[in-house]
């Protein structure tokens, strides 16, 4: 533990060691792949945790574990284990979204302001905002529209727009603040499941079965995200946590991770993880489905609002 102030209710406290997205993500993704975690940023440090920060007292902490809980056991191994396509759900869900999502931005806010992101105003609005609903001091009366779209994996020999796009969407963990010159959102994603939360006004017609109420509702699959904005740049992220990977990893912890493959390879095939890496292996990439390529000199597709060799085409300084 260490002293400091609750980047929740601000009181000088104890401040436990945090983590960003939820612990039993992490453990899922060891109990169903690999012993270990690894950050496209720095892929040759082995992990068994996932990233943490002093960022909450003990009372905050718990706050945020007990609705984390009621995701885990009404949504996530539900769909994961059991293949539910409808979730009733309360108020608890909506909180769980946010806490995510407020994590993330608290989390980096002032290096998006330093770095002159073109909605900085609206996060650091987003972030009081999201801040006081979730300490129940203020009802949520803006920034309420929070949207979860469940994912699955593509069959085995199919064709994907970018390499690894199976790996990103169903197992990889990520977090970004998002704009294009009319929008932003506040992006993360574990797993299968992504979250996107609105802080500007944006066409809902183009989300399908997606938003999650502030209170009682029934979130069913399938889903639709007819955005084309929203999947350039899921696909941009996908390309970018490839490209990382492969520029960041050594060719001995490649010949590591290749070598654990093949010694485990009979129990790796059967894993969650296994059905993955078949799916992404078999597939045959059709980078039409993708885009055009991106000059060095134009925006990011991703929305930063920077050239895109400041941004995508650099190190992706947002991957979690």
């Amino acid at each position: 533990m260490a002293l400091g102030n609750c980047k929740l209710c601000g009181e000088e406290r104890e401040l436990r060691l945090s983590h960003l997205f939820p612990k039993f993500i992490f453990r899922w993704m060891q109990n169903t792949g690999g012993q270990y975690l690894r950050q496209v940023t720095n892929p040759n440090l082995r992990r068994q945790d996932g990233p943490k920060q002093y960022l909450l007292c003990g009372e905050c902490e718990q706050r945020f574990s007990t609705r984390e809980d009621y995701f885990s056991r009404n949504v996530f191994y539900p769909y994961i284990d059991r293949r539910q396509m409808a979730f009733d759900y309360d108020e608890r869900l909506i909180y769980f979204l946010i806490s995510v999502l407020w994590r993330v931005l608290a989390d980096k806010l002032d290096w998006y302001e330093q770095q002159n992101f073109n909605f900085s105003k609206e996060l650091r609005k987003a972030e009081r905002v999201w801040r006081e609903y979730l300490l129940g001091e203020k009802p949520l009366a803006e920034y309420g529209d929070i949207h979860l779209f469940i994912t699955d994996v593509a069959d085995p020999g199919g064709t994907q727009p970018v390499e690894g796009f199976n790996s990103y969407m169903a197992r990889s963990i990520d977090a970004t603040a998002a704009s294009n010159e009319n929008e932003c959102a506040v992006y993360a994603k574990f797993a299968r499941f992504l979250i996107f939360g609105m802080l500007t006004p944006y066409d809902d017609t183009q989300w399908v079965n997606t938003k999650v109420e502030n209170g009682r509702g029934t979130l069913t699959i399938p889903q639709q995200l007819l955005n084309p904005a929203v999947g350039e740049f899921l696909l941009d992220r996908a390309r970018s946590s490839k490209v990382l990977f492969n520029r960041n990893v050594s060719g001995r912890q490649r010949e590591v991770i290749n070598r654990a493959v093949r010694e485990n390879f009979s129990k790796v095939i059967n894993t969650d993880l296994g059905r993955i890496m078949d799916a992404d292996f078999s597939a045959e990439v059709d980078p039409t489905m993708y885009r055009k390529k991106i000059g060095r000199n134009e925006k990011c597709p991703c929305g930063s609002d920077k050239k895109f060799k400041k941004c995508h085409g650099a190190v992706d300084r947002n991957a979690v």
